[in-house]
């Protein structure tokens, strides 16, 4: 499910439910399949953080960032703890998303 929420204060966003896909057993890997809002500019990478993310497990930082990322080095100590990250292929109507959500939101016509 997706839907296009457009908000005065910060950039657009895209409403998603995730679903494991019906071959996969391992049920280590499901997460809520409550909608959560995410950034419409939001790709493959930055989806596999996001399960991530609520898998408990680490999630790779961008090596891009700024000085944000030396503020958080004291939670670099709780993801030792954690189980490496997987990174996972999304699909959208049957195929891999390869573009933004959005991009595929209005590809596909969904809203």
């Amino acid at each position: 499910m997706m839907d296009i929420d457009a908000n005065n204060d910060s950039e657009e966003q895209i409403r998603i439910s995730l679903v494991l896909s019906k071959t996969c057993t391992d049920t280590s890997l499901r997460v809520p399949s409550d909608p959560i809002a995410i950034p419409s500019t939001t790709r493959k990478k930055g989806l596999s953080a996001i399960v991530n993310h609520l898998l408990d497990r680490k999630v790779v930082k961008e090596e891009n960032s700024d000085s944000e990322e030396e503020s958080d080095n004291d939670d670099s100590d709780d993801d030792e703890d954690k189980l490496p990250s997987i990174p996972f292929d999304f699909l959208v109507n049957n195929k891999l998303l390869r573009l933004t959500v959005e991009g595929v939101a209005r590809r596909e016509g969904l809203s």
